[in-house]
């Protein structure tokens, strides 16, 4: 009877301690949902997360620029000319490596439009100092390509004669009796001095004239 009995508790503990732990797991449960569960900010189909751009073959459409950097310069989608808009503008349109740009006449990009790099196209300058000394100079120039034309830059100067005297000596100015009789020289001045020349410079940067530069859409 006693033995009875002693079983008869021994399972009512059993059976507590796995109502406990089976209590706690629920809890538990029930805590980690609440915590992760985020109300939805409208209703379907709003607030839902965009769709990231991916290889399939589909269209996809994206609100913001998609961009890069290179070599220090930021380049965008946005920027990468298509043929329309760079024919109407005046320009012609130029493929450089895997992106198309607008090739305009001229030093500069007009209104609406941005250097590209430092892709341009130069012609060679002759550029010829003024003054009585002056020199001259041609400069480097390159065909289209991404290069600075302040690299081809070369120096020249203009330049004036400038006269000073040098080279003068001494000249006998009188004649007197010395020792023993001898007529000898007693008076000195300076005489026979020559006129020597030289070149005063200025310097100056004899620049190519850029005839293209290779623009983008800003």
């Amino acid at each position: 009877m006693k033995r009875k009995i002693k079983n008869i508790k021994f399972h009512q503990k059993i059976t507590f301690w796995v109502s406990v732990l089976f209590l706690g797991i629920l809890v538990g449960v029930s805590i980690q949902f609440g915590r992760a569960w985020v109300e939805p900010s409208g209703t379907p189909p709003d607030g839902n997360i965009a769709a990231p751009i991916n290889t399939g073959a589909g269209k996809q459409v994206k609100e913001g620029d998609i961009c890069t950097t290179v070599t220090g310069t930021e380049i965008c989608l946005s920027g990468v000319v298509s043929f329309p808009t760079c024919t109407l503008a005046g320009g012609v349109p130029t493929t450089v490596g895997t992106a198309t740009i607008c090739k305009f006449p001229g030093a500069s990009c007009p209104s609406g439009w941005r250097q590209y790099l430092n892709y341009t196209e130069t012609a060679p300058r002759t550029c010829t100092g003024g003054g009585s000394c002056g020199t001259s100079v041609t400069s480097g120039s390159h065909s289209f390509a991404n290069i600075d034309p302040a690299t081809e830059a070369r120096s020249y100067s203009d330049g004036s004669t400038e006269s000073f005297s040098c080279g003068c000596s001494s000249c006998c100015t009188g004649m007197c009796s010395g020792p023993n009789g001898w007529i000898v020289c007693c008076g000195y001045d300076t005489c026979g001095c020559s006129t020597c020349s030289r070149c005063v410079a200025t310097p100056r940067t004899c620049l190519p004239s850029v005839s293209f530069a290779g623009c983008v859409t800003n």
